[in-house]
């Protein structure tokens, strides 16, 4: 099984300041590397933006498609085909349309770019120009296989993906950006991060608006406090987080081997660090 450290926000209740949202038209941009990121650090969040009837886009980097553990379990299979690994992919998409759709967004709101599930860093790294491809050990690709995608057949480079950020910025332009922190332990969450100041550098020369990001954390490791920056806490009313669990369920394939630590992002606050670009 899975070796995930569970989330620990319980302990960290009423010990930063409270992060409030006015009722000013505003958009938002949420980055989630992998399909149920979005739910579990900004699902409170989430509810109250739309109630307050502000503008909510989700991007999602991959759809978690290498996870081999969600794989055997979802397909009662010992070993793993790239077909397979491909139709879990197909799964998790889905899974996340039904979430978001349950949340409230509309299928225009939500974006799969298709980039490969613990390739990120990689395209980040060394994978860059067409020349340098990466290719899945899971999905047996050089390229984005679903059907359902911000382009499809997006070849897996690290160019790719900073250019469709930098579009998606420039076309959508966010006042405020919810994005995995670099001090991440996951390879995807980092690599978004960096990613996403990327194109926002790049994007900046044009438009020169000051823009709010809150980071936020899945996996790491010690205390929050180790963590500098600016930490505020939103806290979810019981009826967020009732809404929340209840949202959560559609991530079929992740409840079958990581409810535990799914279920530990359900509780009283979602944590940020509070970044002005």
């Amino acid at each position: 099984m899975p070796n995930y450290k569970q989330a620990n926000y319980a302990k960290n209740i009423v010990k930063y300041p409270e992060l409030i949202f006015n009722n000013q038209a505003a958009k938002n941009l949420i980055i989630a590397p992998h399909c149920d990121d979005e739910l579990l650090a900004v699902g409170g969040v989430m509810q109250e933006l739309l109630q307050k009837s502000q503008s909510v886009k989700v991007v999602f980097l991959t759809n978690g498609d290498g996870f081999g553990w969600s794989a055997r379990r979802t397909f009662k299979r010992p070993l793993i085909s790239s077909k397979s690994y491909r139709a879990l992919g197909v799964m998790r998409q889905q899974e996340a349309i039904n979430a978001m759709q349950k949340i409230g967004l509309s299928s225009e709101d939500i974006i799969f770019l298709g980039y490969p599930d613990k390739g990120l860093k990689y395209l980040w790294q060394g994978n860059w120009g067409t020349d340098q491809a990466y290719f899945s050990k899971y999905t047996s690709t050089l390229r984005n296989p679903y059907l359902i995608s911000y382009k499809k057949e997006q070849t897996y480079t690290g160019i790719n993906l900073f250019n469709d950020l930098r579009t998606i910025l420039e076309e959508y332009q966010p006042d405020r950006i919810f994005a995995p922190s670099p001090y991440d332990k996951h390879p995807d969450h980092w690599a978004s991060y960096i990613f996403l100041k990327y194109a926002l550098a790049d994007f900046k020369r044009k438009d020169h608006i000051k823009r709010e990001i809150y980071q936020y954390l899945v996996h790491w490791s010690g205390k929050l406090k180790n963590y500098k920056g600016d930490w505020v806490a939103y806290n979810l009313t019981d009826q967020q987080i009732k809404q929340k669990k209840y949202i959560l369920n559609e991530y079929r394939s992740q409840m079958l081997v990581i409810k535990k630590f799914l279920y530990s992002f359900m509780n009283e606050q979602e944590l940020f660090i509070k970044e002005d670009n």
